[in-house]
């Protein structure tokens, strides 16, 4: 029996059995023995299931009579795999006092036994749960060891693995202190290579620890700070391990250039005659990648260029998918055009190679490109590919058809409407259900020719698919916000304010949507009441306005009123001829100087500053209202509104409608000097055209 036990440490070659995991590491008579699992491990010689127990009495009869075999060693053996996470407070004691005692050994006293445990300390850091204390300490030891070299001792590189592994997860957990930070971590690095203490050889390793750690904390700049240091101040040369860990952290932390650089400092050094260096196919992809997401479909197009023409490389429809959605997620003029070279081009290449053949998604990316574009024809090239698809045999997916019908969707034209419903028959007509997106579209399409039953309609269907199970048909905000805006734009306060609710009630922490209500929203319903015409409309409109006010300041809602809402609310005003009593002309005006007044505290916020329709309305109300000073009052908006600048009859855009609107009010009021008035308003019109 002892014999075997013998054998298996000897070799220190176990096999993992199944939902088995690393236990622990111990030493018995300067032999390593390695635990699986909770139960036992396995003997690869022997092929037998051996007792953890049976190893664990066998160790203690074997083992070396010191503080660190006795007292750390079998705690770590008789815990289990569970508890490796959570080890007790007295091992970790128990290491930094073997610890302690080693570096007060004075020098010339530090013998064999004590490097010996030294190194056995060094390998039990992985499992102290990564302690702060205990990795500062066993860099104070691996010192100590770099001060005791001799010919016959050495540092295993796997040790300083260990260590170096043991700081990443601390570093990462928590602030790097002055004694963790990278910066003292590579001088001690520096420091063991000189002494020899760590080879040359293996050095790199160790500096790929510390790349890893500078782009776990974020900071890709000092990473490549780091790897310039490494070329200069050494006399290592960074090879393919270093660039391609910066590529990674470039990747990860979305700096593409820093991949750009690494992946060019590998191509150079291969071009140099270095084939250690030559870049991989994963680096042409990590580079394509990199540009794709940060979104420069140059760049990207660019890396799709060398692909294509490296020697050992076989570009795949995918990498131009990369391509192709950085384009459509561009907003570069010449998109749509380049996103259809990139296709031709894979229909060029799938002569050579059948995974460069184009498919559906080809399609719909060069497709969305087009419809998103906005440019005269688009629409027309967008159904060209459509038929293109079905002449090749390749069917169109619901992708395909939602990004046709949304783009038709935008249009008040009657034939776009009738376009909508023929796609969406043909869509039908192909087993393909709709989901969130087609209903979307519908709706708009709907809402904007009319349809306001038929896209109320459209989202209870919706809904209901989705309360039954169907999450491919989950309400999107977009379209909650679209039936709020289709009642609010037709007049319907109590379908707007039942929408807005809705949208309230499903924005919380137990409802579907992503996102709360803003001040878009908000105003919506009160444009609603201002459109309305009810009697009620001046009150709920100015109501909304003070709950607005109130719940942004309460910090539940991003509402915070703007010059939008204001002017809804004066427009409820300046459009209610119900309801005009002999104050509602001085309510309008105690609003909008209340706008004033926001203006004036903030004038870098442009979306607080009044517009002329907003000065249209309160002269509308008070020409409507009872009030003996609406005439002094007129006189004195028509003075600011001389003294106003190019920038403000911009933003207020073609102001004869609402000019209009105020004299025909005038001619039909009773205020005395109302022809005065008109003449200064057409010749405010006249000065602005």
């Amino acid at each position: 029996m002892r014999s075997f036990l013998e054998c298996i440490l000897r070799r220190q070659r176990v096999m993992e059995r199944r939902r088995f995991s690393l236990a622990t590491e111990s030493s018995t008579s300067g032999v390593s023995i390695r635990l699986f699992g909770q139960y036992g491990c396995y003997s690869a010689r022997r092929h037998t299931f051996v007792n953890t127990r049976f190893i664990q009495s066998s160790a203690r009869t074997r083992a070396i009579s010191n503080n660190l075999s006795s007292q750390l060693c079998y705690s770590i053996l008789r815990r289990n795999s569970s508890s490796i996470s959570a080890p007790q407070m007295k091992e970790r004691e128990v290491w930094v006092q073997s610890q302690n005692r080693l570096l007060s050994l004075q020098n010339g006293s530090f013998n064999n036994d004590h490097w010996r445990e030294a190194l056995k300390l060094l390998r039990l850091v992985p499992y102290l749960q990564f302690n702060r204390e205990i990795v500062e300490g066993s860099f104070l030891l691996m010192d100590r060891l770099s001060e005791e070299m001799s010919p016959d001792r050495h540092l295993p590189i796997e040790i300083v693995q260990r260590v170096l592994g043991s700081w990443q997860r601390v570093v990462v957990r928590e602030n790097p202190a002055a004694q963790l930070d990278p910066e003292t971590v590579k001088t001690k690095i520096a420091r063991y290579t000189d002494s020899r203490l760590v080879h040359p050889d293996e050095a790199l390793h160790l500096h790929n620890v510390i790349l890893r750690v500078l782009g776990d904390i974020r900071d890709p700049q000092k990473a490549q700070d780091y790897v310039r240091w490494i070329e200069t101040s050494t006399q290592l040369k960074a090879g393919s391990m270093i660039y391609r860990t910066l590529m990674s952290i470039g990747s990860d932390r979305g700096v593409p250039q820093l991949v750009e650089d690494a992946f060019n400092a590998l191509n150079s050094g291969y071009e140099k005659g270095s084939e250690q260096l030559r870049p991989a196919a994963k680096d042409h992809v990590l580079r394509l990648q990199s540009w794709s997401k940060a979104g420069n479909p140059e760049m990207a197009t660019l890396s799709l260029r060398d692909m294509i023409f490296s020697d050992d490389f076989q570009p795949d429809r995918r990498h131009f998918h990369s391509v192709l959605q950085a384009w459509a997620n561009s907003k570069h003029p010449q998109a749509a055009r380049k996103a259809e070279e990139c296709l031709r081009l894979m229909d060029k290449l799938s002569a050579k190679f059948d995974s460069c053949s184009p498919n559906e998604f080809s399609f719909n990316h060069v497709i969305n490109t087009l419809v998103y574009s906005n440019l005269p024809g688009s629409i027309q090239r967008a159904e060209t590919l459509l038929l293109e698809m079905q002449s090749r045999g390749i069917k169109p997916d619901v992708a395909t058809y939602n990004s046709i019908m949304s783009n038709y969707a935008k249009s008040t034209s009657p034939e776009d409407f009738r376009r909508v419903e023929q796609l969406d028959q043909e869509r039908r007509n192909r087993g393909l259900e709709r989901t969130a997106i087609t209903y979307t579209s519908l709706m708009s399409a709907h809402a904007r020719n009319g349809g306001v039953e038929e896209m109320e309609s459209l989202f209870q269907e919706m809904k209901g698919r989705y309360m039954n199970g169907d999450e491919s048909v989950k309400p999107p905000y977009a379209a909650h916000v679209l039936r709020l805006q289709s009642y609010s734009k037709i007049g319907d306060a109590d379908n707007a304010t039942l929408a807005l609710s809705e949208i309230i009630a499903n924005s919380n922490q137990s409802g579907y949507l992503d996102r709360k209500p803003g001040t878009q929203e908000f105003t919506a319903v009160i444009e609603a009441w201002a459109r309305s015409g009810r009697p009620e409309a001046i009150d709920k409109a100015e109501a909304g306005l003070r709950q607005m006010i109130k719940l942004s300041q309460q910090g539940r809602y991003k509402c915070h009123p703007n010059v939008f809402s204001f002017t809804a609310v004066l427009s409820a005003h300046g459009k209610s001829r119900a309801g005009l009593s002999a104050d509602s002309g001085q309510r309008a005006l105690a609003i909008f100087n209340q706008l004033k007044k926001l203006s004036e505290k903030d004038p870098k916020n442009k979306l607080l500053r009044p517009l002329f329709v907003t000065y249209s309305n309160v002269c509308l109300s008070l020409i409507r209202s009872k009030d003996e000073t609406a005439a002094k009052t007129l006189q004195s908006l028509l003075n600011e509104l001389r003294a106003k600048d190019k920038e403000f009859w911009v933003a207020s855009g073609n102001v004869s409608y609402p000019v209009g609107s105020i004299v025909h009010e005038l001619q039909m009021s009773k205020i005395g000097n109302k022809n005065e008035l008109i003449q200064q308003f057409e010749q405010l019109l006249t000065a602005t055209r």
